[in-house]
């Protein structure tokens, strides 16, 4: 790996995942695991970098393919950051810092950068400030109902009145699920659509790293979400459901189940993600927790006019 001057990089992506553990702030879309679902699902590299430069700070980045193209991203599907070994928090400006380190050794441009949620502030021309719902997940399966506001608790218990279950997707169900995903991803003005290889990756995953968790009525098909989870921390990614299914409240039995089923495991907080729709915000306020905000720069060097 080149280096430059005092900054020097080391690639660490082969035991990223078992030293990632031990740094604060990483969470599950900055995993190889992650990166490696996406690059076989879009193109390009996922590597992680570390940047030794009075301390050491780890960088992980998609390099080319349909997300990055000629550069490298510092965030793909989700957060991107950069990651003090001390686990002191970097304000974006830092982090960009080091980003542009990182461009004059690999002789590439970042394309865009997206920091974890409570970033701390730090000005950078250009920056978009987006929110998150971040909500702890309950050990005590007794208090997770009551938990939630009275919105998410009434359409809970709504849509199990009505004979909902919930449970992992089969594999038989997995092109349903993939065009209930595409579907409600058009009716919501999402920005892709979730590719087949991603979904049969976290498919084939199932019970570990990636999760597909499916609500059905009389065994009929009616929504499904996808989850990753790392280190005591669980990322919702997507979620698809039958529009003329609305009233029974499916999404709300399914996040139900994925809120009891992740603090069965022990994990503790789950991150609902960025939604652009009052309406989606509204569905990820009703299940408690707080919101959290994160940034997202488009080419983070570059000079502003």
């Amino acid at each position: 790996m080149p280096s430059r001057g005092r900054v020097r990089l080391t690639d660490v992506t082969a035991d990223w995942d078992e030293t990632a553990t031990g740094v604060p702030g990483v969470g599950p879309y900055q995993t190889r695991r992650w990166g490696s679902m996406v690059a076989r699902a879009f193109g390009g590299t996922f590597r992680v970098l570390r940047v030794d430069d009075h301390t050491p700070r780890y960088v992980p980045l998609m390099q080319g393919g349909q997300l990055a193209g000629d550069g490298f991203c510092c965030g793909h599907l989700g957060y991107g950051g950069v990651f003090d070994a001390s686990g002191s928090p970097l304000s974006c400006s830092d982090q960009v810092r080091t980003i542009a380190a990182v461009e004059q050794a690999l002789g590439k441009p970042c394309r865009r950068l997206v920091t974890g949620p409570g970033t701390p502030a730090g000005a950078v021309s250009g920056a978009e400030v987006r929110a998150t719902h971040l909500v702890p997940l309950v050990a005590d399966a007794g208090q997770r109902l009551p938990s939630y506001r009275v919105r998410a608790r009434r359409a809970v218990a709504k849509g199990l009145r009505v004979g909902l279950t919930a449970g992992p997707l089969t594999e038989a169900e997995l092109d349903r699920a993939a065009e209930l995903i595409w579907e409600t991803q058009a009716r919501v003005g999402a920005a892709y659509r979730t590719p087949l290889p991603l979904l049969a990756s976290l498919a084939a995953d199932a019970q570990d790293f990636g999760w597909l968790l499916a609500c059905r009525l009389d065994g009929e098909l009616l929504a499904v979400s996808g989850f990753i989870r790392f280190a005591g921390q669980v990322a919702y990614l997507f979620n698809g459901w039958r529009s003329d299914a609305a009233a029974v409240a499916p999404n709300y039995v399914l996040m139900h189940a994925a809120l009891s089923q992740f603090g069965d495991l022990g994990d503790r907080r789950m991150d609902l993600g960025y939604s652009h729709r009052q309406s989606l915000q509204e569905f990820k306020r009703s299940w408690s927790g707080a919101s959290a905000h994160f940034l997202a720069v488009e080419a983070p060097t570059a000079p502003r006019g």
